[in-house]
């Protein structure tokens, strides 16, 4: 009985493993990120909503101007998006919101867990050119007691997300 639940584990675990999207097996914080220098606008009667596909993007606001990030993620297993760095000229709200993926299912009587979108609210507050820069993990693994990042961090990230935001009065 026992080899057979070991086993039943260990098909498991490389069911689990093995899926179509690739997770960065080495994410380098410091390094010089390459992104396409051209700036899009969002309407002017819309709030600017990033999702994954706009990664490494630029983006151009005005002062006042709100935008909220919109990625998905699996926070009934513990992951969620977080800022590494708020940079000045932005203003995030401290709380944030989860959407279903697929609400036609998800809002079902009965059904739990699967993946949800991590919804961040934010303020441009200034003029200027900000990397708004972002990390996907468990909340455990990523930071210490008193919220910092932990030294091994880096090995603990499931995705990245970084936007250029150039704010404009």
């Amino acid at each position: 009985m026992r080899s057979v639940f070991i086993s039943t584990l260990s098909v498991i675990a490389l069911l689990a493993c093995s899926t179509e999207t690739a997770l960065p097996t080495n994410v380098n914080e410091d390094a010089a990120i390459s992104m396409d220098t051209s700036e899009t606008a969002p309407p002017k009667d819309t709030t600017l909503v990033l999702v994954e596909s706009d990664n490494r993007e630029n983006f151009v606001l005005g002062v006042g101007d709100s935008f909220r990030t919109r990625l998905e993620s699996v926070p009934t297993a513990g992951y969620a998006w977080f800022v590494t760095h708020l940079p000045d000229g932005l203003e995030m709200d401290e709380d944030f919101g989860m959407e279903p993926t697929n609400p036609e299912v998800q809002m079902q009587p009965g059904f739990t867990g699967g993946n949800h979108y991590v919804v961040h609210s934010f303020k441009a507050l200034k003029p200027g050119d900000y990397d708004l820069v972002m990390i996907e993990g468990r909340q455990w693994e990523l930071f210490d007691d008193s919220g910092e990042l932990k030294p091994d961090w880096k090995s603990r990230v499931e995705g990245r997300f970084q936007v250029r935001l150039v704010v404009r009065d």
